[in-house]
């Protein structure tokens, strides 16, 4: 076992390597991305999610590399998978099924088989591999989690959140009775809903690590870019009308929306999307979900200029960090109506002529920094259902009405009552330093640029992470003692500290 955790952190030591080599240009960076896809498939787990990922940038390529991993060889043989059936089931093959297929496709975590119950009915059997989750928690504790810059922020960036998060994340998806029950629900939400077909779980054949569901039938989504251009159109409704209406009405989002977890057909004249795999799931809260609805009304009613003040607030809702939100307060109105772009169109609208990222990055400047790490970890699923919702619509090149389908699902109701706008504590009276701010570099590059309002420098020691602390005592430089100074000067303008090592420096000032 200690061997095999050994082997497996060289594994993820070159993964890196391979990952450094294939950002760069040439062909030597060609062969890097070859060798970074081919390592990420064969150690499964976490790696192969993170290539499930990426592959969702190669939706309009015909022969992507990351999306090899969204659906590859089995990796158990034939014997082996029945022998784990048997066992995870406690019966002979035979007594549950008619028939089984040897072939088997494989994910991150398990590999599928079709199979026939002795009633005639189609299904998929969904085997989770044997030692994975340990390895799951192995590459977790090798790759750190997740890291910040500057060795993780004290304050503003919650690191601690965002690592319980992917842990529960992670938790939920090894545990295949958490899939089912989260299959049961949504299957029983989507009754009715045109074009959405969602597996019926067959209870008595599931477990902790094995899951057993009727099969859907389906085409992989890159021969969805073949059909005529009025069925794509059909297609992309589809998935925004699901995507609304997983917000707003069931408040529970699938966060995992990579190719190989789609199916699609053509039933009496209309596309049907067959949605697979269950163990990510998030559920909104009801903050959430009316913050959003918020947003959006107000950039496609127009009315977000005339409640300006009101933008903080709603942000907050949504669980941003007021100490990093605050400082670029200015710039939520022109950021706002980039994001929601898509429902200011009163028609069609362009999913390729929205530049979302160009805009975005033109609009926050250095601030881009303090509006990464006020996201709140809680809105990680939402974020990576809401990027793969684009990736598809833009991916299909049809343009569709984003404010028709969510006033359809969201309904015509009054605009939601203003929400409180929060006090924000001002500077020590007479401050003439209205932000702190801390940049970082790296080999001359910045790397982190963050702003807070002035009076966080009153408490800069819960602000720094432990590994700058450390190289200040070195230096000399007591931070409690230049906290003081900036409260005597009531805030002053003025340089607090600079540190420089092995090529990075991190600067510190008030202005």
């Amino acid at each position: 076992m200690v061997l095999e955790q050994a082997k497996r952190k060289i594994q993820l030591g070159l993964l890196a390597k391979d990952m450094a080599l294939s950002r760069r240009s040439g062909e030597s960076a060609e062969r890097a991305k070859l060798h970074l896809v081919e390592r990420l498939g064969r150690l499964h787990g976490l790696p192969q999610k993170i290539g499930q990922i990426l592959s969702l940038t190669e939706l309009e390529e015909d022969a992507g590399l990351y999306s090899k991993l969204t659906e590859a060889p089995a990796v158990l043989y034939f014997d082996e998978a029945t022998e784990l059936i048997e066992q995870r089931l406690g019966a002979p093959l035979s007594a549950n099924f008619a028939a089984v297929s040897p072939d088997a496709v494989s994910a991150s975590l398990s590999q599928v088989h079709r199979a026939i119950l002795h009633d005639g009915r189609d299904v998929a059997i969904k085997l989770q591999f044997p030692g994975i989750a340990d390895a799951v928690w192995s590459d977790l504790q090798a790759l750190g989690w997740l890291t910040a810059p500057v060795g993780g922020l004290k304050r503003g960036f919650n690191l601690r959140a965002y690592q319980a998060e992917v842990r529960a994340i992670l938790e939920e998806e090894l545990n295949f009775l958490t899939e089912a029950r989260n299959l049961v629900r949504m299957r029983r939400q989507a009754e009715g809903m045109e074009g959405i077909e969602i597996p019926e779980v067959i209870a008595d054949l599931t477990r902790e690590n094995v899951l057993t569901m009727t099969w859907i039938e389906g085409r992989p989504f890159s021969e969805v870019l073949q059909w005529p251009v009025h069925i794509q159109r059909a297609v992309a409704e589809t998935f925004l009308r699901l995507f609304m209406t997983s917000c707003f009405k069931w408040r529970r989002l699938h966060g995992d929306p990579h190719p190989g977890n789609f199916r699609f057909r053509m039933e009496g004249g209309r596309p049907v999307i067959g949605l697979l795999d269950f163990g990510c799931v998030k559920a909104l809260t009801t903050e959430t979900t009316e913050a959003l609805e918020w947003l959006i009304r107000g950039t496609a009613e127009g009315w977000l200029d005339d409640r300006q003040e009101e933008l903080l607030a709603q942000y907050l809702a949504l669980g941003f960090e007021e100490e990093l939100l605050a400082p670029m307060e200015q710039r939520l109105l022109p950021l706002t109506r980039a994001l929601f772009e898509p429902f200011a169109e009163k028609g069609l609208f362009d999913p390729k002529a929205g530049r979302l990222g160009d805009r975005v990055a033109e609009i926050l400047q250095d601030d881009r920094w303090n509006f990464r790490f006020a996201g709140p970890a809680t809105l990680l699923v939402f974020l990576r259902a809401y990027q793969g919702l684009l990736q598809y619509l833009k991916a299909l090149g049809t343009p569709v009405n984003w404010q028709a389908i969510f006033y359809e699902v969201a309904g015509d109701a009054p605009t939601p009552a203003p929400t409180s706008t929060p006090t924000l504590a001002q500077p020590t009276a007479g401050a003439s330093a209205a932000n702190l701010r801390i940049r970082v570099e790296r080999d001359g590059k910045t790397v982190v640029a963050l702003t807070f309002r002035a009076r966080v420098a009153a408490n800069l020691r819960d602000l720094m992470p432990d590994d700058v602390i450390e190289q200040l005592k070195l230096r000399k430089i007591d931070l409690a003692e230049i906290s003081d100074r900036v409260v005597r000067s009531s805030f002053a303008p003025a340089d607090l500290f600079e540190l420089e090592e092995n090529g990075k420096s991190i600067r510190v000032w008030l202005e």
